[in-house]
């Protein structure tokens, strides 16, 4: 993915059969150090089986080997939605204290900075 270009849309799969959700990464115009999670939808029905962990670990496992340069993945979060936010902090996301369009928005930290904050693999 190259800066500018449209957004990746990646299906979320249960064991490569079944669509159970998506989402699209962005890149940030002119930036090559953070891409945004923007939408990321698990379907209701396949919630809380970890389909969302597994697609946030493997999407941060591709940018880490093809995206060198990535420093961070951002994303916002519904201010009513407290699972959400309770899903995202508890895989490493932090809350920079910043509203994106009006919610909250979260980073999460790949490499460089302060590790304890990001996913580690």
């Amino acid at each position: 993915m190259k800066t500018g270009e449209k957004p990746w849309r990646f299906p979320v799969s249960a064991n490569q059969q079944a669509m159970v959700g998506f989402f699209n990464l962005h890149d940030t115009p002119g930036s090559t150090e953070d891409y945004w999670l923007f939408p990321f939808f698990i379907d209701k029905s396949y919630q809380r089986n970890g389909f969302g962990a597994a697609a946030i670990e493997e999407l941060c496992r591709h940018l880490k080997e093809n995206q060198p340069d990535c420093q961070l993945t951002r994303l916002t979060v519904h201010p009513e939605n407290d699972a959400g936010v309770k899903f995202y902090t508890t895989l490493g996301f932090t809350d920079d204290h910043v509203l994106t369009y009006g919610e909250p928005t979260f980073s999460l930290c790949l490499r460089g900075g302060n590790q304890q904050q990001g996913y580690r693999s």
